[in-house]
């Protein structure tokens, strides 16, 4: 084996596996080999004239307008005077043709056993064609984002502690790929007998998903069946990026409704068809597992790929299809509704006995007897599917390819189990009191009205309940049943990591046995009671769904790039965009068609990048050019900050107000909110009594050169003590970036930071918390909380105010008195922890510190401590200011979470 290291880390590479053979084909060779290519070479824009009329042209063919609505548009005097190469929404879709070409959808008829409403047709499209197209499969920035070798990744030489990132890295792919010995028995491997892939091949993960999605929003009671594929060889970063279009259609499943007296056979009959249709279009990708088939890579070289089915993400109830199970049993283990409370993983459900149990069957009941068949598959806990599509797919596994799927298994579930407790044992009115209590930060869900009222909560709103539910209920329901929860929203906090180690998983096994432990508690508060007042079991399927998360870790690696986030949101472009684009006819037809103009028109701006990338070669640096694909990335501080650095913007305002330190880069708007404000006018403006002390205090550890400024104290100057100038600017916004928990090269989007002053509708105004680093011997955030405290920009109590705000002295102090801090923003922030009358002031104000901006580490959220029951007479604007007791909220974010938590153990 061949040993790869990185820094601390070091990987196991499979050796011999993902070997090239010469070279391939590109996405540009594809894109010159159409028939228009000779046209292309005058115009590399043809069919249209020029780049603005391209230009043009895309927007339009992207905006999902209608015919008529571009017939307008085209229509106006203005657009009249452009020299655009079509005058109508038809000539402009008839150039939209002319595009090259993708791989084509087709249609067949499906013929059933049983009668159906109507004529059933399947449209899809040829599945190796659709893995060698994926939009950006081919675009060399990306390359690198593909693994052809399967890897076990240590944490450091020693191999002691493994690390699970992407499929990649699990053991499945190791498994799968493990050699054959020289003398294989080629007749072995095509029969299927025959596991191992032959040595030098690479190992193409597919990735299925589907999902029934009803439209009858706009086309009446209609509902629409994507099935979608991708690559689980791609980095799951880039994976869970929608705008890259990892998972791309290849098929509209018919959904048929079936003539048939009894509802429960119907069923059974559209189960069946929905693996007679899946069966049909994977054809080719069973093939090529077992034979294997030439494909280029990113990079232009040619592989020699097998495509074994290693994950299928769906939602609770297609899984179920999907492994030929009946409802009230699991998709994976061999468990039903009774055992799915129990602390301990049941044995897989393995695919090779479904497929005994199914022959067993078939050998004494014909599955044309459909309610006799259904019938003793019953006592197998099967569905009546009689031949599944993964049945002849290479080593296909419904326990193995069937991962935990974040989106349903985790949200899903606390939103109707986890809050349902939490309100019932809280109370609904108290809960959404507590609920709109909260002040929250800039860019996070407020509920103002609490939780009980929301309707169609999407998956967005399962996420934001969760972040604060624990401090909401604390105080309000029994220790143990706060616990129970709390260990839950651990384990779902923890599964969400991007990658894990041998320590993190034990972790998580900790807060899932820690939940079963207390989950008595549960039944003891009275949240799982049925009608009648009886104790309900535990029939939670997505529960026992829960237990193969560790196991998938093992297997197939971090299970968030398994979430059914991404294809939620492909559904939306491949099923109600275009039928949004159409006039409800012919839906199927005109969504296929609508989808073949889009992805000619998204392959045909790539290539066009990339032409325009190749022309710029040698000319200028292109780093940081991502041929289009940037517009969802998040924006780099860091980059900002070392331009500014380096004199890339010479008339930029200086100091410079983007700068960063290792961990965070801060930002600040170009003016101030308020300039030349003396420091007197600021303290009575802000109702900070020891501003001026305050900053003295600041000045003195300045002039002493010190590391980091001592917080916490009284101030040793006194009120009226002299400042070197008079007047300051000040900033009541700042945003902050800072770097991953798991990995330092991902930058998080930024947090804005702001103070809100008094007013109206905030009479105390609304102020942000955050975490400031005391000494250079603790390092944020893989220190956790040792060596911090936590600060305020807002903190008082019935008698005063104390607020936080960055301000940069302006350059008017006296020439002799050093000028180190004028370089520098400040902000005066307050310490969390309430003081006893000796150490506050005489008139009982609060004592503040001025600091630097870069001794900010991180954001915070606060929630009040109501305690059994909140005051009434509170107010989200007054909450805050009348409450001397917090919770620090972990849950707040993943990223404050893996920082706290992990750290803390």
């Amino acid at each position: 084996m061949e040993h790869v290291f990185d820094a601390n880390i070091e990987a196991e590479v499979f050796d011999g596996a993902g070997k090239t053979w010469g070279i391939g084909q590109t996405f540009m060779d594809q894109f010159s080999e159409d028939e228009y290519a000779a046209e292309r070479k005058e115009n590399r824009y043809w069919p249209f004239a020029s780049e603005p009329d391209w230009g043009m042209a895309l927007f339009l063919l992207q905006s999902n307008l209608s015919m008529a609505d571009i017939d307008d548009y085209l229509n106006l005097e203005f657009t009249k005077t452009l020299p655009l190469s079509f005058r109508s929404s038809t000539e402009l879709r008839g150039h939209s043709e002319l595009l090259p070409a993708l791989p084509q959808w087709k249609y067949e008829t499906v013929t059933t056993e049983f009668p159906t409403t109507k004529i059933l047709q399947i449209f899809y499209r040829d599945t190796i064609e659709c893995l060698c197209h994926i939009p950006y499969i081919h675009h060399p920035l990306l390359a690198t984002s593909f693994d052809f070798i399967p890897r076990k990744v240590y944490e450091s030489a020693e191999r002691a502690v493994r690390v699970y990132h992407g499929f990649m890295t699990g053991d499945h792919a190791w498994n799968l790929q493990i050699r054959s010995h020289v003398s294989i028995l080629w007749s072995a491997w095509l029969t299927g007998s025959q596991k191992d892939l032959p040595e030098g091949a690479s190992l193409l993960g597919v990735v299925l998903s589907s999902d029934k999605t009803k439209v009858s929003n706009i086309a009446g009671n209609h509902y629409a069946h994507p099935l979608l594929v991708s690559l689980a060889n791609i980095d799951p970063s880039v994976r869970a990026k929608g705008s890259l279009h990892a998972y791309i259609p290849l098929a509209l499943l018919p959904v048929a409704k079936f003539v048939h007296r009894n509802k429960r056979m119907r069923g059974v009959l559209a189960d069946r068809l929905l693996h007679q249709c899946i069966d049909l279009v994977v054809e080719p990708l069973k093939q090529a597992a077992c034979l294997g088939i030439m494909m280029s890579d990113p990079q232009g070289f040619s592989r020699y790929c097998f495509t074994p089915l290693v994950a299928y993400v769906a939602d609770t109830p297609e899984e179920l299809v999907v492994a030929c199970a009946m409802m009230n049993s699991s998709p994976v283990t061999m468990a039903t509704h009774k055992d799915f409370g129990d602390p301990i993983r049941h044995p897989p459900h393995n695919g090779s006995s479904t497929l005994a149990n199914i022959a067993a069957i078939i050998a004494s009941i014909s599955p044309s007897d459909l309610v006799a068949f259904f019938e003793a598959c019953k006592h197998y806990n099967l569905n009546g599917v009689d031949l599944p599509f993964w049945r002849n797919w290479l080593a296909a596994n419904p326990s193995s390819f069937l991962t935990p799927e974040l989106l349903h298994h985790l949200h899903k579930m606390f939103w109707d189990h986890d809050r349902l407790w939490c309100t019932l044992v809280v109370g609904s009115q108290e809960t959404d009191f507590r609920f709109a209590l909260l002040q929250v930060c800039t860019g996070y869900c407020a509920f103002k009205e609490g939780i009980s009222t929301l309707k169609q909560a999407t998956g967005q709103d399962h996420h934001n309940v969760q972040r604060y539910i624990i401090g909401v209920i604390a105080g309000a329901a029994p220790a143990d049943f706060i616990s129970a929860i709390r260990a839950l929203a651990e384990f779902r906090y923890l599964a969400q990591a991007p990658h894990f180690t041998d320590k993190q998983v034990v972790e998580l096994d900790r807060c899932f046995k820690a939940f079963h432990r207390l989950k008595h508690s549960i039944v003891d508060a009275g949240a799982r009671q049925g009608k009648r007042g009886e104790d309900k079991p535990w029939a939670i399927p997505k529960l026992e769904l829960l237990q193969g998360v560790i196991p998938s870790i093992y297997s197939h690696g971090a299970v968030m790039q398994w979430s059914a986030d991404p294809t939620e949101h492909v559904h939306i472009r491949v099923v109600k965009e275009p039928l949004r684009a159409g006039n409800n006819h012919d839906y199927d037809v005109q969504v296929c068609r609508h989808l073949d103009r889009r992805n000619r028109v998204e392959r045909f701006d790539l290539a066009l990048q990339m032409r325009a990338q190749e022309d710029r070669e040698g000319h200028e640096s292109d780093e940081d050019n991502e041929g289009g694909l940037a517009h969802h990335f998040v924006k780099d501080y860091f980059a900002c900050a070392r331009d500014l650095i380096n004199s890339v913007h010479p008339q930029a305002p200086r100091p410079n107000q983007t700068f960063s330190t290792l961990i965070n880069a801060y930002h600040l708007n170009d003016h101030p909110m308020l300039t030349k404000m003396t420091v007197d006018k600021a303290s009575e403006h802000f109702s900070l009594p020891d501003l001026r002390p305050a900053v003295s205090n600041h000045l003195d550890q300045d002039d002493a050169h010190v590391d980091h400024f001592v917080i916490g104290g009284r101030c040793c100057a006194h009120p009226g003590c002299p400042l070197p100038f008079e007047r300051i600017q000040i900033w009541c916004k700042i945003r902050m970036q800072s770097k991953s928990f798991h990995d330092p090269e991902h930058l998080e989007p930024s947090q804005a930071l702001h103070i809100e002053l008094p007013s109206n509708s905030w009479p105390y105004g609304q102020y942000d918390s955050v975490i400031v680093s005391t000494g250079d011997t603790h390092k944020w955030p893989k220190s956790g909380l040792d060596g911090m405290f936590l600060y305020l920009y807002c903190h008082a109590t019935d008698l005063d105010q104390h607020r936080t705000l960055c301000c940069s002295p302006l350059f008017n102090f006296s020439s002799h008195h050093p000028t180190s801090y004028s370089q520098t923003y400040l902000a005066y922030v307050e310490h969390l922890d309430v003081v006893t009358l000796d150490e506050s002031t005489a008139n009982n104000d609060r004592i503040g510190d001025v600091i630097p901006v870069t001794q900010i580490v991180a954001p915070v959220h606060l929630i009040p401590r109501f305690g059994r029951k909140a005051d009434p007479r509170l107010t989200m604007q007054s909450s805050i200011n009348h409450t001397t007791e917090f919770y620090l909220n972990k849950f707040w974010n993943k990223e404050l979470f893996f920082a706290l938590h992990v750290t803390g153990r």
